[in-house]
């Protein structure tokens, strides 16, 4: 599996296009920029002549799919029918398996993500994996990310905003997570750089 690191989403989308190719299932994790980098993505690969459908592996709501190109609802039954005429006319488009409500949408199951690949016609599929309940910076609790079955692509995403910013809840998803890793206490600033490690 190949690991990409996401720098700012916009210097980013235009390096895109080459992250994958023909066959990849791509997650996008982390916090700070994850459906802007999706769509980025598939708009970068859709210049190079590939058919991208895009996906979420948890609970989408309604800004987010504002930005679609295309969307389609559609359970997995109906894949085969129904999504390779829409890849066909739409070089992007965005799979959800219902509609709950007018500002949610149910995504797809992890385990799912290569049969979507498979039944749409699509060249690249591409699942935000990861909730961050709009946080800039998160650490995953055990569960998560809710990785696609098959990933070769994983793009970690995080939002500089997070740098110099103190350690809390209003900027990090699962703090408590973070705080240990990093070595701080609840309230300290968040490094502006990554240390570096210096041979002795």
């Amino acid at each position: 599996m190949q690991t990409e690191a996401s720098h700012s989403s916009q210097d980013f989308a235009g390096k895109l296009g080459g992250i994958a190719k023909r066959g990849d299932i791509v997650a996008i994790v982390g916090a700070g920029g994850k459906t802007t980098t999706m769509f980025a993505l598939a708009q970068a690969l859709a210049k190079r002549g590939l058919r991208v459908v895009t996906s979420k592996s948890t609970v989408i709501h309604a800004p987010s799919m504002s930005r679609s190109p295309k969307l389609v609802i559609s359970t997995p039954e109906h894949w085969h029918d129904e999504l390779p005429k829409t890849v066909a006319s739409n070089p992007v488009i965005t799979v959800v398996t219902s509609a709950p409500s007018k500002r949610r949408f149910e995504g797809i199951a992890p385990e799912l993500a290569p049969s979507l690949l498979n039944a749409s016609g699509a060249d690249v599929l591409i699942v935000e994996a990861d909730g961050a309940r709009r946080r800039s910076l998160k650490i995953p609790a055990s569960h998560e990310p809710s990785m696609p079955h098959g990933a070769t692509v994983v793009l970690p995403v995080a939002s500089f905003s997070a740098a110099g910013a103190p350690l809390s809840e209003h900027i990090v998803h699962r703090p408590e997570l973070a705080g240990p890793l990093l070595g701080l206490r609840p309230g300290a600033i968040l490094p502006q750089r990554a240390p570096i490690s210096r041979p002795t």
